[in-house]
């Protein structure tokens, strides 16, 4: 699904992602992942990487990313497509 809103984003447009991201170098015991499985088909996963999320479209820069409220527990990320009509 990422990679498609990449595909239909202007050059130079921007994708802002608001989620929880689980720390890119800290392990995920099975109870986390397994937990994580079920409350997916409820709500909301808790135990995907950006990395993961950005793997579909590594051309992206990101330009801002910061945890916001409640308790910093969310974390809202903006990415922008490069613009290729711009040389260099």
């Amino acid at each position: 699904m990422f990679a498609e809103a990449v595909r239909v984003a202007a050059p130079g447009g921007r994708l802002v992602i608001a989620d929880r991201f689980w720390p890119e170098g800290r392990s995920r015991p099975a109870v986390i992942r397994a937990a994580s499985w079920i409350l997916g088909h409820f709500a909301t996963r808790f135990d995907h990487r950006l990395s993961g999320i950005r793997a579909g479209a590594p051309s992206l820069k990101t330009e801002d990313y910061r945890r916001v409220a409640p308790g910093a527990f969310f974390h809202l990320v903006t990415l922008r497509k490069p613009d290729s009509r711009k040389p260099g």
